[in-house]
């Protein structure tokens, strides 16, 4: 992909759009929301190419990934 910063850590937050924040469906994008604000990182971009939205820090060799297709189906 383009324009995609080098790091070494992928962390993936697996979820489901459109539910409520505190559904357990949407725990593993608070996960990545937290470790976002925590570190600093984003904003997060659409990437077409991902089907996500994706955020990363190259100084900090982390990318944060949340998905953006439905994985409860």
């Amino acid at each position: 992909m383009p324009n995609l910063p080098r790091v070494r850590f992928l962390v993936v937050g697996l979820g489901n759009h459109g539910l409520s924040p505190r559904s357990r469906h949407s725990v593993g994008f608070q996960v990545i929301d937290r470790l976002a604000e925590k570190m600093r990182i984003g904003p997060f971009r659409s990437q077409r190419k991902i089907l996500g939205s994706f955020a990363a820090c190259s100084d900090r060799g982390v990318a944060l990934l949340r998905p953006g297709v439905f994985i409860n189906w």
